[in-house]
Order: C-alpha cells, then structure tokens, then sequence
C-alpha cells in the first residue's frame, strides 16, 4: 500500500510539473507573440509613413504640372525672378493634406524648397524640398529633387540655325511625306500625320485647309485665290519662296521661317500666329508690283520676332493699322548696335513688344526710330495640336513645349 501510495504522489508531483512547464512554455510564446505583433505593428507603421510620403511627392508632381500648364511661364530668365517663381507655385500648394478625413493624424506635409537652382545653358531648374508622412506618432521626410526642363527658356532665340531646323533637299527628307506641289481645289481638305515637303508652288483656290502634325516645308510660290483657307503647322515651317499676296489664315505651332517676302491680301483678312519665334528675312507687305498690302485680322508671335536689317517692313498700310503683338524681343539680324548705326530695317507701323530691341549679339538698340508700345495681352496659345515629340529643344516653342516634370525628372532620397 505504501508503494502504491508514493507511486501517486509521483504522478502528482510530474503533473504538477508537466503543468507548470507548460505554463511557463505558454507565457512564453504569448510574449513572443506580442513582441512580434508590436514588431509587426512598428513595421507597418514605418512602410505607411513612407508610402504617405510618396503619395505626397506624386501629389507635388501633378500639382506643379497642372500649375506649368495653367499658367504664363517667367518672362525674365534671371535667377531672382525664376526662384520667385517656383516659390508661387509652392505657395499655391495645399501644405498640408490628408489622406484620411476619418484619421486626422494621417497626412503630408509640403515644405518650402531648401534650394531652387535655375540653369540657363540647360534651360531647367532643380527644386529640393522635403515632405513628410505622418501616421500619428510616426513620421519619415523623403528629401525630393525635382527637375523642372523648360524653366528658364533657353536663350537662344537669335543664336538658332534657321537652315539647320529643316532639311536642304527632299533626299534629306527621307521621313517626310514628299509631294511635288499642291493645287488644291474648292473646299479640299489634306492632313498630314508627319512632317511634310513640298518640292513645287502651292495653289489655295477656296477655303481650302491644311494640317501637318509636325513640321512644314514649302519650296515654291505660295498663291491664293477665293475665301480665306487655313495652313496649320504643329511644329515648325519654312517658305522657301514668295508668299505673296496671299489670303490665309497662318497657324505655326512652333517657329516661322520666311525667306522671302510676305505680304497679305488687300482685299480680304488673312492672319498670321506662331507659337515659337518668326524670322522674315525678306521684308514684308511688298509685293513685287510695289503695292502696299496690309489686311490681316491679326499678326502675333509667341516668340521673338527677327527682321533683316536693311529691308522694309510695311506692318501699316492706308488699308488697316494692325498692331504686330509680340511675346519675346524684336531681333535685328546682320546688325551690331557697335558698329553699324545706319543700317536698320525700315519698319513702318506699331509693335506691341514684351521684350526688348537688340541687335543680333543681344545687345540692346536704345535709339531706335520705332513705334514700339508695351504689349496689352498674354493670348499667344496656340491650342489646334497636341504637343511634337521631336520639337527642337529651343526651349521657346510657345505652347508645344509645357515646362514639366517627369518620373525621370524626379529622384527621391529616404532617410
């Protein structure tokens, strides 16, 4: 009996035993549950205010690029005037935004730029400035450079290589759509989804309309005749011969080049607009008769206007006194203001100028004999095209090219 006895206590004394062991292994495992639980809770809390931070870099993003593609671009490239640019576009930025109405302590916050660096050579300027993600007691600040290509323009616009912008020879249009010469018959209709070469003239007859969604070159005579018709150019154009007389309605996305004269209609209302900048090396409103021909509705450059020194520039006729409204600075090309004080274009008529007169090294011509008056509007959009991939990179191509921000224009550092 006293075996059996000590017997159950023994089993009594491992029950015992087995039960406290286990209630030890038990705490154990649910401390370490919850230590990996408060682990998994701290990770987690760490990504979101990561991703809370990156939702507010691509929330910058987008804002800064509604607010490029809004708003007029800096009309001065120094640097004072462009960094006070950018701080408008970050002072038009909600600072603070939250992710969740429910969580007010889930939110980013946009901090005023460390630096803004502006390039003229590069035609971009670089933002730095911090954002930071909170998720109540938790918060990361990713340090974020954004690279702005298009802000300041380059400048560049007297320096361009006219010639080099087109090819020489329709062998050198190997990608163009070629197409010997035009003659366009009542109301016809022709777009182009390339750039595209006309060897020969190009006859309009009656409210005819063309289209070319990137760039333009025509080499004849330009001739006109019936209702107005619509030449519409995305990218940029050259008119390799007269454009005389003509009764059009001219629409170039990007730059104008004339190489010889151009003159409009007196007996209808052709217009004239570029987005970028026009060069008129040859005169204008002189046709080959010596009749002085100037209606047009109107005639605007969203770029800088280039005249050859030593031609006439008949902008005012007894017909019409049409301002000539341009965004950028009046050029005098083949001009030092150094050495030559004599040689300057004859232009009769008013220029309404955002810019400055220069000659072509950018030195200003103080003393010029022009009506010039300041410009009195902001209307040079030119909104028929959607943007030219392989616009030249002048930097001012009027509204072909909108200062933006890209995800390769954006590195991001975590801290």
């Amino acid at each position: 009996m006293k075996h059996i006895k000590n017997q159950k206590g023994y089993a009594l004394v491992l029950a015992i035993l087995a039960a406290a062991f286990i209630s030890i292994i038990a705490l154990t495992l649910i401390g370490s549950t919850i230590s990996t639980a408060n682990q998994t809770a701290h990770t987690e809390s760490s990504y979101r205010v990561t991703d809370i931070a990156e939702i507010g870099v691509k929330y910058t993003r987008d804002q800064m690029n509604q607010y490029l593609k809004e708003h007029d671009l800096p009309s001065d490239n120094s640097p004072t005037y462009i960094k006070e640019y950018v701080r408008e576009i970050f002072n038009h930025l909600n600072k603070k935004v939250n992710l969740d109405d429910d969580v007010p302590d889930r939110y980013f916050k946009i901090e005023i730029p460390e630096t803004i660096s502006p390039n003229t050579d590069l035609g971009e300027t670089k933002v730095k400035f911090n954002i930071t993600g909170n998720d109540g007691d938790k918060s990361e600040t990713l340090t974020t450079t954004f690279t702005i290509r298009g802000i300041p323009k380059k400048d560049e616009d007297d320096k361009i290589n006219w010639e080099g912008l087109f090819p020489d020879t329709k062998e050198e249009a190997k990608s163009w759509t070629i197409e010997e010469e035009w003659d366009l018959r009542n109301k016809e209709k022709r777009e182009f989804y390339e750039s595209v070469w006309i060897e020969g003239n190009a006859d309009f007859h009656n409210k005819n309309a063309v289209k070319a969604d990137k760039d333009m070159v025509i080499n004849g005579i330009i001739n006109t005749s019936g209702s107005e018709s619509d030449i519409n150019v995305c990218g940029n154009a050259k008119f390799g011969d007269d454009v005389n007389n003509i009764n059009l309605r001219l629409t170039i996305g990007g730059h104008a080049y004339f190489t010889n004269p151009l003159s409009f209609s007196n007996n209808a209302h052709g217009s004239f607009q570029s987005g970028g900048s026009t060069y008129l090396a040859n005169g204008f409103n002189q046709n080959k008769n010596g009749q002085q021909n100037n209606i047009y509705d109107y005639f605007k450059v969203g770029g800088n206007l280039l005249l050859e020194a030593g031609y006439e520039y008949q902008f005012d006729s007894k017909f019409q006194k049409n301002p000539v409204q341009v965004k950028g600075d009046l050029i005098i090309q083949n001009y030092d203001v150094k050495e030559d004080t004599h040689n300057l274009p004859d232009i009769i008529g008013q220029i309404e100028l955002g810019g400055k007169v220069t000659d072509e090294n950018g030195d200003k011509i103080k003393n010029h004999p022009y009506d010039m008056e300041e410009l009195t509007t902001n209307d040079f959009a030119v909104n028929e095209c959607p943007p030219v991939k392989d616009q030249p990179d002048d930097g001012n191509a009027g509204n072909q090219f909108t200062p933006q921000i890209t995800d390769d224009d954006m590195n991001v550092q975590y801290e």
